[in-house]
Parts: structure tokens; C-alpha cells; sequence
């Protein structure tokens, strides 16, 4: 009788167990199904965040008043104030990376626009393009401290031979009754590489209209520049008014082109 009992209360146990078992795991499965649902909405809500920053931080600039907005929805998506400026941070460095690049591969389009007008002045019969500078930009990045002209030419005629480089700069405007056209440190290294190759060196400069149809356009030799800002006075000198019609003209005896 009492080995009976002993069975019986053995088989109630094994049950009770059981149960707490089952409903154990079923409180974990519960568990597990809620944390990536927290943590989709997190994610939504983040994006959310995220995308409202975006819109208000286009200009890459936030104002007071849009800090004051963005800080009222981040209370609203119930997200902490220091992750959301954290947020606002990162979404300012971006869009002023943006705007870097597109401002880079604007002077990039610019200036290879006008390097390609500048070439095409030149008679493939008598001239001969080397060179042409590709590594002013790498990976997207304007190096301005390059030392090489944008363009190496070799003029040819009844067995003469003689290099010349070009330095091509276009300006939307005169600004000042004048333009800037490099900085000390860049005429400094263009010099230097006339010397180094012995070689001479011109400035191809445009002025006005579009990259590839400038209004003015000015054949500078580099000796005859001492200065980074040239008046339209120095200009003037140095101007080519046919330059639609005709193309470059290459005086070998006097190392002068026009």
C-alpha cells in the first residue's frame, strides 16, 4: 500500500514538473519574440529621427529654432536627447561632406571643360598634347599642391622641337576690376617646373561666358607674372580677341604663344 502511494505521489510530481517546464519555456519564447520587436521599433523610430534631422540639416546648417523641433520629436519618439544630438552631429558632417564633394566635382567639371576648350585650340598638325595632368584630383579629393601644369605640348615643324606647358584657369567674373588666379605657393611651384624641364610655361586664363565658350580668354608667358592677382590693365596685354576663330600660334624663335 504504501509503495503504491509512493508511485502515485512520484507520477504527480513528474507532472507538476512538466508544467512549470512548459510554462517556462513559453514565458522565454514570449521574451525572445518581444526584444526584436523592441528592437525593430527602436530602429524605426532612430530613422524616423534620422530623416527628420536630414531634411532640416540640408543646408548644413541648424538654426535654434530647428534644434528646439528636433529635440521636441525626439521627446515624442521617446529617444534619449544626448543619442538624438549625437544623431544631429553626424547628420551635419555628412551633409557638409556632400556639399564638399559636389562643390569639388563642380570645379573639377569646370576646370576640365576649359582644359578641353584650351586643347582644342591647338593644330594637331603642328602640336602634339604629352601631357595632361589627371592628378590634380584623387579619389575625389582637389590636390592643390600640385606642382605640374594641367597641359605638356610639343610643337613640331621641318625638324624643330620644343615643349611648352600650359596652366588653364577659368573665372566665372572679374572680381575687383581683376582676377586671382593662383596663390603665391602654386606660381612658385609652376616656376619651378619650367626651370626643372627647362621648358617654358603660359597661362591659358578664361573669363566669363561658359568653361568650354569663355568670353575673354588671355595667353600669359608665366615669366611675365609676379603677382597672384592680375588687373584687367595687365590683362588687356595679353588678350586674344579671334580666339573663336582661330587657334593658337606658337613662335618658336621668341618662345611666345598667341
Amino acid at each position: 500500500m504504501a509503495g503504491t502511494i509512493l508511485i502515485i505521489a512520484g507520477i504527480i510530481f513528474l507532472i507538476i514538473g512538466i508544467v512549470k517546464m512548459l510554462k517556462q519555456g513559453k514565458a522565454a519564447k514570449e521574451v525572445s519574440l518581444d526584444e526584436p520587436i523592441q528592437a525593430d521599433n527602436d530602429q524605426n523610430k532612430q530613422k524616423e529621427l534620422e530623416d527628420f534631422i536630414r531634411l532640416a540639416a540640408v543646408d548644413g546648417v541648424l538654426t535654434d529654432k530647428e534644434r528646439e523641433v528636433i529635440i521636441n520629436k525626439a521627446y515624442d519618439l521617446n529617444i534619449d536627447l544626448e543619442k538624438a544630438e549625437n544623431i544631429v552631429e553626424r547628420e551635419l558632417e555628412k551633409t557638409k561632406a556632400e556639399a564638399e564633394t559636389k562643390l569639388i566635382d563642380k570645379k573639377k567639371e569646370s576646370g576640365d571643360n576649359f582644359e578641353a576648350f584650351v586643347v582644342s585650340k591647338f593644330h594637331r598638325g603642328f602640336f602634339t598634347l604629352k601631357q595632361w595632368a589627371g592628378d590634380k584630383y584623387i579619389d575625389g579629393i582637389y590636390a592643390e599642391t600640385t606642382i605640374q601644369p594641367d597641359l605638356v605640348f610639343r610643337f613640331e615643324t621641318k625638324g624643330l622641337k620644343q615643349d611648352f606647358a600650359v596652366e588653364c584657369k577659368y573665372k566665372t567674373n572679374y572680381f575687383q576690376n581683376g582676377i586671382e588666379w593662383a596663390r603665391e605657393d602654386q606660381i612658385k611651384n609652376y616656376r619651378s617646373y619650367g626651370e626643372k624641364n627647362q621648358i617654358p610655361v603660359f597661362v591659358a586664363i578664361g573669363v566669363g561666358g561658359k568653361p568650354d565658350d569663355p568670353k575673354d580668354l588671355f595667353i600669359i608667358p608665366l615669366k611675365d607674372i609676379s603677382h597672384k592677382f592680375l588687373s584687367k590693365d595687365f590683362l588687356r596685354k595679353y588678350r586674344k580677341p579671334d580666339f573663336k576663330e582661330k587657334g593658337f600660334y606658337f613662335n618658336h624663335e621668341e618662345l611666345i604663344l598667341k
